[in-house]
């Protein structure tokens, strides 16, 4: 086999090969890999698309995830989806990174497709490069975007976030959730491609009313939990039953986060509980 014979070469051809390809391959890949703020600002993003993305390097290959927030100019209409990257580093640290289903079938199939070029950084806080947007079908945004951008390392995802939501029939309840990002998880695109999204572990504490009620504590499942760019979910299971929450920066430090919690047990003492309702409450959590 290939391998075989090629390790039956001499030594001296071995290290010069090597030495070649450490010649040609870019400084410090990895430090593409991470949390990146592209364009945009937070809350509503009125001078342009805000692009988030979570990049990982193996080698000379980018995978990764984001999500695309955007104020159409047309009746204040609205664009907001996530997707998957993946691309190859070249030889003089260049790059594109292509929305993975962009290769799915024809432009009518297709929600969106984007592309992110730019070179591999020298330093590890920010990079420079282009994108371009083209949104398919019928909506009131522009069809095609192209724009250059300073992109900016935002903070790993990790901390315990605190905060009160309003629940159904006036019930609060003092929420903690514990999050951590994780690493890379491997997915299969529509297109066939594989791209990949950051795992996340979190832990939720549930407090109803005052703070002499027993607190309830939820485990999400690492393998439906996940980051991908600005935005997180995490599923909890707990006797039988899922819990979801879904959460967005709120501003790049990730201080903050705005979440929502779908499908929560209210406490025993609601008559909500006995008809088997199950609440949805919003709000911010402040990082601790």
């Amino acid at each position: 086999m290939r391998y075989q014979r090629v390790l039956t070469l001499p030594v001296v051809v071995l290290i010069g090969s090597l030495v070649s390809i450490a010649q040609e391959m870019p400084k410090a890949p990895t430090a593409l890999s991470g949390n990146w703020h592209l364009s945009g600002s937070f809350g509503l993003p009125v001078d342009g698309p805000r692009l988030i993305v979570s990049l990982i390097v193996e080698g000379g290959k980018v995978m990764g995830g984001g999500d695309l927030q955007m104020v159409c100019a047309v009746d204040h209409a609205g664009l907001g989806t996530n997707f998957f990257l993946l691309g190859q580093i070249a030889a003089d640290g260049t790059f594109t990174l292509t929305d993975l289903d962009t290769f799915a079938g024809g432009e009518g199939e297709k929600l969106h497709a984007i592309s992110i070029s730019g070179r591999v950084p020298e330093a590890a806080d920010q990079w420079s490069g282009k994108y371009t947007l083209r949104v398919f079908g019928k909506t009131k945004c522009t069809n095609e975007i192209t724009s250059d951008f300073v992109a900016t390392r935002m903070p790993v995802l990790k901390g315990a976030y605190l905060g009160k939501l309003i629940f159904q029939d006036s019930l609060t309840a003092s929420i903690k959730l514990e999050i951590e990002q994780g690493e890379l998880t491997r997915l299969q695109a529509h297109s066939g491609a594989i791209g990949g999204r950051v795992s996340l572990h979190a832990k939720m504490t549930v407090t109803w009313g005052s703070s002499t009620q027993t607190p309830v504590t939820y485990v999400a499942d690492p393998s439906s939990s996940y980051l991908n760019g600005g935005e997180f979910w995490a599923t909890f299971a707990r006797e039988g039953e899922a819990t979801r929450v879904v959460g967005s920066f709120s501003d790049a430090s990730t201080h903050e986060i705005s979440v929502m919690i779908n499908g929560l047990r209210p406490p025993d003492s609601s008559p909500l509980n006995s008809i088997g309702v199950r609440l949805v409450g919003a709000g911010m959590l402040t990082r601790q």
